[in-house]
């Protein structure tokens, strides 16, 4: 019996490192083949499973030496849970990114490196409180792996079954060392046996890995064919830049008709330095850009007013910059010429209503001024009338001089006033012109007194002048000047 249950832990040891060979193998080989270090860090975590598989149960079989696996399984065991198997997940974590620096982790990872020369010099010194001490680090990264499964991360359940399989592995093993459970050879093997399902597990994981980053591969391309499709049928330019300010990668028939777009051609050198550094701190905060305005020269020198957006796009597997550029110099400027002509008609409304005023001021004033000479021509007809019914004008106190003067003078008055009346109209119409001519100062100042002395007179008013030697001749508008001499008298 003893026999035949050293032959069954013999097989069972001989199918648990053979599995672990295998997934040692396949995982070195993929590689080699992709260049990844994440499956050279699985492949070392592989290794030093099997190291520790082989230490653990050549113990269990006495087919090893007690000073052997006294040296291999405490270095194994600390390279499999505090090195190299860290190291593994931490990578796995950080592309879920989940993981981007932990004190907790780098700690144990020193403190492993640390315990491995100190269990190989002093072996009596590895025991229990190792296997339980291992368990910690592996609890820690089962917490990241949930977290990183709610954020999305398909590769985390299987490290999240992996990771408890190897905490139900080391459970066991301390419940088997206390002489809990019974002594059956399974539960002896617990520890490389879950060792090996642990590596399964990864290796699962390893492989959604693979298929995550494929349909992230095939959804990129599909994206980018359509992001192509779209650029290409839009009316406006639209480039996609390495940088905020480069080089185009890709760009549509727009961008080379109005920017003359082109591999050699740069953004930079169609912005003035204010916009480019304006361009830049927005980027810089925001990482996007909508609808900011811009003066941006076209491929024929001229300045357009351009509405830039700006996008964080993948484009050929890199981080990109999408431009969408719509010229908004003609909205503008229409605009602009709107608001001119806007404030135009404000303007001629505020004269018209300005020019309104003024004419009802006027014909107010002319309504008084017409009804003065009008009351003074009534008056003086009225004392012509009365005095010719009665008797003779040569008898009567009323001096038929002073009368006919008065009707003179009111008759005068009206005239002017109806000539500024004219006068104004052609004024308000735009047709108001002089008409200079040269004329006598001696002859014009005589006829305007003489003209004016009756109103001078009625005023109690005497007038005198002296005229020159010499007959001075001067060229200007007459009539104008005696229409304000008028006026001026009429204010008497």
């Amino acid at each position: 019996m003893a026999d035949q249950g050293l032959q069954t832990e013999a097989m069972l040891a001989g199918l648990i490192c053979g599995a672990t060979l295998i997934l040692v193998a396949y995982n070195a080989f993929l590689g080699l083949y992709t260049r990844e270090r994440i499956y050279f860090s699985f492949s070392g975590l592989a290794i030093s499973v099997l190291l520790f598989q082989i230490s653990f149960l050549g113990r269990l079989t006495d087919l090893l030496s007690g000073t052997i696996t006294d040296l291999m399984i405490p270095t194994s065991l600390l390279l499999a849970t505090g090195v190299l198997g860290a190291d593994f997940l931490r990578r796995m974590l950080r592309e879920a990114g989940s993981l981007v620096d932990s004190p907790a982790i780098r700690t144990w990872i020193f403190l492993s490196v640390a315990l491995i020369p100190i269990f190989a010099l002093r072996p009596d010194w590895f025991g229990t409180h190792v296997y339980l001490m291992v368990m910690l680090p592996m609890a820690l990264f089962g917490y990241l792996s949930v977290q990183a499964l709610q954020n999305g991360y398909r590769p985390a359940s299987a490290m999240i079954i992996g990771l408890s399989l190897s905490l139900v592995a080391g459970t066991i093993q301390q419940l088997h060392q206390w002489q809990i459970i019974p002594d059956y050879l399974f539960l002896r093997a617990a520890p490389p046996l879950g060792a090996l399902f642990t590596l399964f597990a990864f290796s699962i994981a390893l492989g959604i890995r693979i298929r995550s980053l494929d349909l992230e591969r095939l959804g990129a391309r599909t994206k980018e064919a359509f992001l192509r499709s779209l650029v290409e049928a839009t009316p406006f330019p639209v480039l996609v830049l390495q940088k905020p300010l480069g080089r185009p990668l890709f760009w549509n028939q727009a961008a080379s008709d109005i920017y003359d777009a082109g591999p050699a051609w740069n953004l930079r050198n169609l912005m003035d330095s204010r916009d480019q550094a304006f361009l830049r701190q927005a980027l810089r905060k925001k990482q996007a850009l909508d609808r900011a305005l811009f003066s941006i020269r076209s491929r024929t020198g001229r300045t357009m007013q351009v509405a830039l957006s700006v996008r964080n796009v993948l484009f050929s597997g890199k981080r990109c910059y999408l431009h969408i550029h719509v010229d908004r110099t003609l909205e503008i400027e229409t605009r602009e010429a709107l608001e001119k002509e806007q404030q135009a008609l404000e303007k001629a409304t505020a004269e018209a209503k300005a020019s309104t005023m003024a004419r009802d001021d006027f014909i107010a004033a002319m309504s008084h001024e017409i009804r003065t000479p009008m009351s003074g021509i009534l008056s003086a007809a009225e004392l012509l009338e009365e005095s010719s019914r009665s008797a003779p004008i040569r008898s009567q106190t009323i001096q038929p001089e002073s009368v006919l003067s008065t009707l003179q003078r009111n008759a005068y008055r009206l005239l002017q006033l109806l000539n500024d009346i004219l006068d104004y109209a052609r004024i308000t119409a735009g047709k108001m012109e002089p008409s200079p001519h040269r004329f006598r100062l001696v002859d014009f100042t005589r006829t305007t007194i003489s003209r004016l002395e009756p109103m001078f007179r009625q005023a109690n008013l005497i007038i005198q002048y002296e005229a020159p030697a010499n007959e001075q001749e001067l060229r200007a508008d007459s009539g104008a000047i005696r229409q304000i001499l008028d006026r001026l008298s009429f204010s008497l």
